[in-house]
């Protein structure tokens, strides 16, 4: 991402800043793989430093805040001269303050890192106590930074405008007016009015509308609907999150049937995203096997396989008796 990461406008101040989604080995491997985890980890850090700040984000397996483990030591050390701000365990850091529980187990091995340069820029730095979507045993972290982004360097597109409010909102005249002094120059130098550039405009559309389809392929739109919107997950979410929170105000027992009311709408919704999207793929199939059979151009005729055998060559003869030739094969393939 190309931005200015300062108040300044002089497109020479932007830069590019890199992110790094890290999932280093667990205590279950040897301390000799993580050390070799950790030096490519740092290996890439350094070759991207140079191009701007960097935001690190993942799960280190490490414990980074005291009292450190054998891998938080090794990670501070190597990490010593990347000048990095560990943003997740800072003053600033808001939520739980663990990222993964096993049991009454709670520790933190998941972080958010960003170069000391735009930590000043740090909103928001927040561990998420919940989601309904997340069904991990390790919490959400997410991390909001402040940029201004200089207009010549926004992505383009083409925004869905609101032409009703604008009516409503008298914005058309403006709008208008706008319109008409940007086409004044050309005005001036090549048409007399205004209903002329107009139809040389038509003119050039209609043209390039017609050319089109002579040459370039068109897409069928198979666009399906996402099930993030199906209206079943939304009330299968909303039941997670009140089971969830009954269960936070009972001080979140580990038994129980608050505790049985939490695991299970968490399990229903498991299952149900995971049945939308079978769906999804499922209709994203059918579709693409409709448009074979309809479509001549993807659609390719095989002829039919010879089952037929004219005859079998064993030691320089040809065997063309079919129980001859029936029993070298059952000979052949006996074990």
């Amino acid at each position: 991402i190309r931005v200015s990461l300062s108040q300044q406008s002089d497109p020479s101040e932007n830069t590019f800043v890199h992110v790094i989604c890290a999932y280093l080995p667990s205590s279950d491997h040897s301390i000799d793989e993580y050390i070799k985890y950790v030096n490519d980890l740092v290996s890439v850090i350094s070759s991207l430093e140079s191009y701007g700040p960097l935001i690190i984000v993942g799960d280190l397996n490490a414990h980074l805040n005291a009292p450190t483990n054998q891998q938080g030591n090794i990670l501070l050390e190597s990490f010593s001269d990347c000048n990095l701000f560990i943003a997740s365990s800072s003053c600033i850091a808001k939520g739980p303050g663990y990222t993964f529980f096993s049991g009454n187990r709670k520790t933190t091995v998941d972080y958010i890192l960003v170069s000391t340069p735009i930590s000043h820029s740090i909103i928001e730095c927040y561990t998420h106590d919940h989601h309904d979507l997340n069904f991990s045993d390790h919490l959400p972290l997410s991390v909001m930074l402040r940029a201004e982004y200089l207009s010549e360097f926004q992505a383009t597109g083409h925004p869905k405008l609101n032409w009703r409010k604008s009516v409503g909102d008298g914005l058309i005249p403006a709008y208008a007016q706008d319109v008409s002094d940007s086409i004044s120059p050309l005005l001036s130098r090549c048409f007399q009015s205004v209903s002329e550039l107009n139809n040389e405009i038509i003119s050039v559309s209609k043209t390039l509308t017609l050319a089109a389809p002579r040459h370039l392929p068109s897409v069928r739109n198979r666009k399906i609907k996402s099930f993030i919107k199906d209206s079943e997950l939304s009330s299968l979410r909303k039941q997670s999150r009140k089971a969830w929170e009954r269960w936070r105000s009972a001080s979140r027992p580990r038994e129980g049937t608050l505790y049985e009311e939490k695991r299970d709408t968490k399990k229903k919704v498991r299952r149900y995203v995971a049945m939308c999207r079978a769906r999804e793929e499922r209709a994203k199939i059918q579709a693409r096997d409709t448009l074979f059979r309809e479509n001549n151009r993807t659609r390719f005729n095989s002829s039919n396989p010879r089952t037929e055998c004219k005859g079998l060559r064993v030691n320089d003869k040809i065997c063309i008796d079919p129980q001859e030739i029936a029993s070298h094969f059952r000979s052949h393939f006996k074990d």
